[in-house]
């Protein structure tokens, strides 16, 4: 995949997966009206859930093309253990009689979510930094067997 279409698509899938969502339910419901004091009402609060659904999705997928390290352990668990007990602990005080709205909302996010999904370019390249990986781990293996001649780098 080129940068071009890395981007392309990236940039697409950040729009599609996390942008419209949030824009749907800002437009929806006013969530930036001017108020007297601050507050995160119920849809603010959707808004976090999506974000956090979005960085989730997204950090699991940069962490299958690391190898493993102290920094994808920490990625592990704010994606498994810290961000969902977060969300969970916000919902259960704020969702409470927004039932019809919610469903609606859950609506527009399966349209945006799905396209968002067949787009993301991340797993690909993903896939192609493992293959990179493993390509230069099999050759520095033959080279250390003396199968494969040493390439002298300038």
């Amino acid at each position: 995949m080129s940068k071009k279409e890395f981007w392309i698509r990236f940039s697409s899938y950040v729009a599609l997966g996390a942008v419209a969502p949030f824009a749907f339910l800002t437009w929806r419901f006013n969530l930036f009206s001017k108020v007297s004091k601050l507050s995160i009402g119920g849809w603010g609060l959707l808004a976090i859930v999506v974000i956090a659904v979005f960085f989730i999705s997204m950090i699991k997928a940069i962490k299958k093309g690391l190898p493993f390290s102290f920094g994808v352990q920490v990625l592990t668990v704010i994606c498994k253990i810290s961000i969902p007990i977060m969300v969970a602990f916000l919902c259960f005080n704020f969702f409470q009689d927004i039932m019809a709205e919610m469903a609606q909302f859950l609506g527009v996010l399966f349209v945006c979510e799905t396209a968002a999904g067949i787009i993301n370019p991340i797993p690909q390249w993903a896939h192609e930094n493992k293959i990179n990986e493993e390509e230069s781990r099999m050759k520095g293996l033959l080279q250390s067997l003396g199968i494969v001649k040493e390439e002298n780098k300038q």
